[in-house]
């Protein structure tokens, strides 16, 4: 991973933040976890993005939540990760809000503890996606189109 976008605006994290640690994409792991600087400035802009919604209290450990009753259409901000070799992983809308109660849903990634944590690309954000690995050429992809 080399970076992350908000509403189609880039946000401004350090390449190295994504170097420290690595990045694997793992099926078994439900929500993303990302740097404390990357997840720092995901939220930030997320917020900013929502900010016409009703916060809501911290869930588990998600702590980015909206209660969101009364609204018949939410407006949800695009976010996208960008991977080296110009791949990009437009995250569809049902891996962006994880929804923790009737009327509560929270932002579904998570902040690691330390920077050398491993970040971890999640299930929940792999949704829809299909993963395409070239190991002898040392590319990723993602196709679109995959079970929901």
């Amino acid at each position: 991973m080399t970076g992350i976008s908000v509403g189609g605006q880039d946000l401004s994290i350090a390449e190295s933040v994504f170097t420290t640690s690595g990045t694997i994409i793992d099926s078994g792991t439900v929500i993303t976890r990302l740097a404390p600087a990357a997840y720092s400035a995901l939220r930030s802009a997320f917020r900013q993005a929502m900010s016409q919604y009703t916060t809501a209290s911290s869930y588990s450990e998600f702590h980015t939540c909206y209660d969101l009753s009364g609204y018949t259409t939410v407006i949800v901000p695009t976010i996208v990760l960008h991977f080296s070799g110009g791949t990009n992983l437009n995250i569809d809308k049902s891996g962006i809000l994880v929804q923790a109660s009737s009327t509560q849903y929270c932002l579904a990634f998570i902040g690691n503890n330390a920077d050398t944590d491993l970040q971890i690309l999640g299930n929940m954000q792999q949704h829809t996606f299909e993963g395409v690995y070239d190991v002898a050429g040392g590319n990723l992809g993602f196709g679109s189109g995959a079970c929901s």
